[in-house]
């Protein structure tokens, strides 16, 4: 029981993050395209150019961390199963599992709240 709680607690957090991933990266890429009706008062304004190139710095060039936090998400994944399944493994992914969910449902509310 522990163990599909905790799985699925990081799966939403694995889900939540590609989500943010894909939404910075397109916002990053196609900002023109997105966004460009208000470049003036956008990050990078008052020029296009500059706004673009501003949103792409911040959206698309993080993309290795991102797959780097995925990554990361994958491995704490396998050491839940093998500590709590195989009851093998270092203790360590229980509470950094517990202490992962909860940085990412205050990192969610306040995403929402910013909408």
């Amino acid at each position: 029981m522990v163990h599909t709680v905790l799985a699925l607690a990081i799966g939403l957090v694995a889900w939540f993050a590609v989500f943010l991933l894909v939404v910075a990266a397109v916002r990053g890429i196609f900002y023109p395209l997105i966004a460009a009706h208000d470049y003036e008062h956008s990050w990078g304004g008052p020029t296009l150019a500059g706004a673009w190139a501003v949103h792409f710095a911040g959206g698309a060039l993080p993309l290795p961390l991102w797959v780097l936090l995925i990554a990361g998400l994958g491995v704490l994944q396998l050491q839940l199963t093998r500590r709590l399944l195989g009851r093998i493994g270092p203790w360590w992914p229980i509470p950094v599992a517990v202490a992962v969910f909860l940085g990412a449902a205050a990192f969610f509310i306040a995403w929402l709240h910013q909408i």
